[in-house]
């Protein structure tokens, strides 16, 4: 560099290229400052000011126009659904097979017997139906009007097809193994696991292993 006269000159370069991409959980990590783990933490002097302390644990400054703020990271158990994305959900657990986790497609043409169908199911119970049991098909759905906040806008599975109310009412009954696609998950409430009808959990549909990953959002966010 010279210094002649005071004028400083900058060595110059050429921008060949630029490059967007996401951050990783593990990017995030390095950068914050702070893993968030109690609802106080969000006004912790470490993500910058304004604070009761007035001063920024991170960088040390007490000026507002000093520090920008830092980053910080919440870290969930699992994914959380975005919820504009619901009904593709819905749409996506429709148009796939719960057990064998491929596309649905109708192989039975007009005017063929049902075996037709049958033949071609690579011996999964839920595509064959009646053949193997009997595994009526069922339909995915989002819920928005039940009266708990907990239980709106949620997923909910049913049996499309009628099915006794009570057990033993008809010949015709769900195998016991008919909900063996949903996983368990402890803190879901017995009202949700009705004969016909199951309520997902996020974590339920997250871990059926047929729901891509751009519909959910990060698990950790920006504070």
């Amino acid at each position: 560099m010279d210094d002649d006269g005071g004028v400083v000159k900058v060595p110059s370069s050429v921008i060949t290229a630029i490059n967007f991409d996401v951050l990783t959980a593990e990017d995030k990590e390095k950068i914050a400052a702070l893993e968030i783990n109690a609802p106080g933490q969000v006004i912790s002097s470490d993500l910058g000011l304004p604070n009761l302390s007035s001063e920024c644990s991170t960088c040390g400054s007490v000026d507002l126009y000093s520090c920008e703020g830092h980053f910080g990271v919440i870290k969930f158990p699992f994914g959380i659904f975005h919820p504009y994305f619901l009904s593709e959900i819905a749409e996506i657990l429709n148009r796939i097979c719960p057990g064998c986790k491929s596309i649905l497609r109708e192989l039975c043409t007009k005017g063929e017997k049902s075996m037709s169908r049958i033949n071609k199911t690579s011996g999964c119970k839920y595509c064959a139906g009646r053949s193997m049991g009997w595994y009526p098909r069922m339909k995915f759905k989002v819920s928005s009007s039940s009266n708990d906040l907990s239980r709106r806008n949620v997923i909910i599975v049913d049996v499309n097809d009628k099915v006794p109310k009570k057990k033993g009412a008809s010949g015709r009954e769900l195998p016991a193994d008919y909900w063996d696609f949903v996983p368990g998950d402890a803190q879901q409430d017995e009202s949700c696991m009705k004969l016909n009808r199951r309520v997902l959990s996020p974590l339920q549909v997250v871990y059926m292993h047929i729901i891509p990953v751009w519909i959910m959002v990060p698990v950790r966010a920006r504070i």
